[in-house]
């Protein structure tokens, strides 16, 4: 197991029981803690790997070497791609399958996608609001900015929870953009995501500091900057609905309650 989405999936439809592995960055829920690791994606343990003597791997990204080592000796593998909401349907429903979860897989998917639904149809007579979606930077300043563009369950988010991302006509899913990009483009909102690296708030302050150099922009004229470290936020998984309301708070407050 080299994604924590799937981790997550496999867990959510009730068969967390059958993981005998997973990578360092899986860290939710927290049966899955006690698993052995098995590294990364660019690192992986192959000699802990085959000692798990596992059926399955599901491999996330780009792993080549994985691929070949577990076909070489007979592993199957399924290659788990989720950069769209769909994708993550798609990929539920196949886990389901081969972990002999069907019928509990089809039930999540059509959880997430009523949630969805619910979060949608609450923010539907409300404006859209213009989102500037930072998902990598440098943190000593702005710039190496990383956004969204087509194709990617983030920006599939960001629409459903009432935002427009601005680079979403973009054709690169994560477009790498310039400061005077996000100046012409006149963000109301700045989301900023550092999943996992827990804050505090002067820690977010510093984050968020740099920007206020740029009161041209409407985000920080009005201070509506925000800085994520919730671990779930970037990850697709089940928990794309949680990260929907969330967003949905920071784009309409009014409906924070909701």
């Amino acid at each position: 197991m080299l994604g924590p989405n799937a981790a997550e999936l496999i867990c959510a439809i009730g068969a967390c029981d059958r993981l005998v592995g997973v990578s360092r960055y899986c860290m939710y829920p927290p049966e899955v803690t006690t698993l052995p690791k098995i590294g990364g994606l660019t690192d992986t343990d192959l000699e802990t790997l085959l000692s798990l003597r596992p059926e399955l791997v599901v491999l996330r990204g780009r792993g080549g070497v994985v691929r070949q080592f577990c076909r070489d000796r007979g592993i199957a593998v399924y290659e788990d791609r989720v950069e769209t909401l769909s994708d993550i349907y798609r990929t539920t429903r196949d886990l389901g399958k081969l972990v002999g979860r069907t019928e509990a897989a089809e039930s999540l998917v059509g959880n997430i996608q009523r949630s969805l639904a619910e979060v949608r149809v609450s923010v539907a007579s409300r404006k859209p609001v213009r989102v500037l979606p930072v998902i990598m930077r440098d943190r000593s300043g702005l710039t190496n900015i990383l956004s969204c563009g087509n194709n990617t369950f983030l920006t599939e988010l960001i629409d459903i929870a009432g935002g427009e991302s601005i680079f979403e006509g973009m054709l690169a899913d994560y477009p790498s953009v310039s400061l005077e990009e996000i100046i012409g483009r006149s963000p109301e909102v700045i989301v900023e995501m550092f999943p996992g690296q827990v804050m505090d708030e002067r820690e977010k302050a510093s984050l968020i500091k740099p920007w206020q150099s740029f009161d041209s922009i409407p985000a920080v004229r009005s201070g509506r900057i925000h800085v994520l470290d919730e671990p779930f936020v970037t990850i697709p998984s089940d928990r794309v609905v949680k990260t929907a309301r969330l967003l949905r708070s920071l784009f309409h407050p009014e409906l924070r309650d909701e």
